[in-house]
C-alpha cells in the first residue's frame, strides 16, 4: 500500500468513526436528562439535582455518570465534574449556572460517551443578617444588685435568632443563651459591672461577635431604683447619696439589702 493510498484510508476511517460517534451520541441524548433546583434560602443551600429516567438507566452506566455545575458569573460558585451518588449537588448560593452531565450510555451494544447540558437557576431572597449593641442604651449596674441592661438590635438574616454569651465577669451568674423570635432590639438584663461578649447567629448559623462594657454606677452619686417584689420598678423620687454614703436598709419586699456602696 503506498503513502497516499493508506492517508486515504486513515481519513474515511475516522470520518465514519466519528459519524457514528455523532449519530450515537444523538441517541443518547435522547435519553432525556433533566435537572431541577431547591431554592436557597440561607446564604448557600440551594440545590441542583440531575436526574436519569429509570427506564432507561440500565442503558446507563450510573456508577461513572458525572455532574459539574458553574456559575455564568465569572469567579462564581462551581462544583467540577465529578461523581454524586445520588445526583444532588448542595450548599449552592443563589444564582444561573451551566449544569452539566456526562457518561458512558449504550446504543445497539455499544457504549459511548455522551453528555447533557442545560441552564438552571437557584432562587432565594437571603440577605446577611446585622446585629450591634444600642450603645446609648446600655444601662450601668449598681455594686450591690446586677441591674445593668445590654440592648442588641437585630436585622435582616433568618429568624430566630441565638444570642450566646461566650464571655462575661465572674460576678454575672445568669443565662448565657437567649433564643429571638423575630428581628428587632433584645434586651439582657440582670447584668453585673464587667465586660461581656456575645455572639449572635440566625437559623442559617451565620455569626456576629459582639463587645460591649457594662459600668458600675459611681459611688460618689448614685440613683437609686427601688426594685419592688417581684421586681416591678416604682417610681419614686430620684435619691442622691452623697460621700460618704449613708447605711440605707430596705426591709419589706426587696431583692436585695442595700447598705451603702
Amino acid at each position: 500500500m503506498n503513502k497516499k493510498k493508506c492517508i486515504w484510508t486513515i481519513s474515511i476511517f475516522l470520518i465514519i468513526l466519528l459519524g457514528g460517534s455523532r449519530n450515537i451520541f444523538a441517541d443518547c441524548a435522547n435519553f432525556a436528562f433533566s435537572v431541577t433546583s431547591v431554592p436557597s434560602d440561607c446564604q448557600a443551600n440551594g440545590q441542583v439535582e440531575f436526574t436519569v429516567p429509570a427506564s432507561v438507566q440500565d442503558e446507563i452506566r450510573m456508577n461513572d455518570v458525572e455532574y459539574s455545575l458553574e456559575s455564568t458569573i465569572p469567579g462564581g460558585f462551581s462544583f467540577p465534574f465529578g461523581h454524586i451518588p445520588d445526583g444532588i449537588i448542595r450548599n449552592i448560593p443563589p444564582g444561573t449556572y451551566s449544569a452539566k452531565m456526562r457518561g458512558f450510555c449504550r446504543v445497539s451494544g455499544i457504549w459511548e460517551v455522551s453528555s447533557y447540558e442545560n441552564t438552571i437557576t437557584v432562587t432565594g431572597n437571603y440577605e446577611l443578617p446585622n446585629a450591634y449593641v444600642v450603645t446609648n442604651s446600655v444601662r450601668k449596674s449598681l455594686n450591690c444588685i446586677p441591674t445593668g441592661l445590654v440592648p442588641i438590635n437585630i436585622q435582616r438574616g433568618k429568624a430566630p435568632y441565638t444570642i450566646t454569651m461566650t464571655d462575661k465577669p465572674d460576678e454575672y451568674t445568669g443565662p448565657t443563651s437567649f433564643t429571638v423570635n423575630t428581628a428587632g432590639t433584645y434586651n439582657i438584663d440582670n447584668l453585673a459591672p464587667g465586660n461581656y461578649t456575645f455572639s449572635v447567629t440566625d437559623q442559617c448559623t451565620y455569626d456576629i461577635p459582639l463587645t460591649v462594657t457594662v459600668s458600675a454606677v459611681a459611688n460618689s452619686r448614685l440613683q437609686l431604683i427601688i426594685l419592688i417584689y417581684p421586681r416591678h420598678p416604682l417610681s419614686l423620687p430620684t435619691v442622691i447619696l452623697e460621700e460618704p454614703a449613708p447605711n440605707v436598709q430596705y426591709q419589706k419586699h426587696m431583692n436585695c439589702i442595700i447598705t451603702g456602696i
